[in-house]
C-alpha cells in the first residue's frame, strides 16, 4: 500500500511534510479557478502524472481518471 497526499507521493515525504509542518495547500493549477470562490487546494504535486506511469501501463493509462490512476498508485 502507498499514500500520496500534496505534501508527497509516497508515505515518507509525505511524513516529512507533516512533521515539518506543512500543510501542501497551493494555488490550484490543474483548472482554471476564475470565477470560484475558492483559488486554493491540496491538489497532489505536479510530478504525480509521471510518477502514476511507474505502476500504469501506458494504454491503461491512457483510457483511465486521474482518481483512477491514483487508487492504482495507491494499491502497488
Amino acid at each position: 500500500m502507498n499514500i500520496i497526499t500534496s505534501l508527497g507521493l509516497d508515505l515518507e515525504s509525505s511524513w516529512a511534510g507533516i512533521i515539518a509542518g506543512k500543510n501542501g495547500v497551493k494555488p490550484i493549477t490543474l483548472i482554471d479557478t476564475e470565477g470560484l470562490q475558492t483559488h486554493i487546494a491540496a491538489q497532489l504535486p505536479d510530478s504525480f502524472e509521471e510518477f502514476s506511469n511507474v505502476f500504469i501501463k501506458k494504454r491503461m493509462a491512457d483510457q483511465t481518471t486521474r482518481v483512477t490512476k491514483m487508487c492504482f498508485v495507491c494499491a502497488k
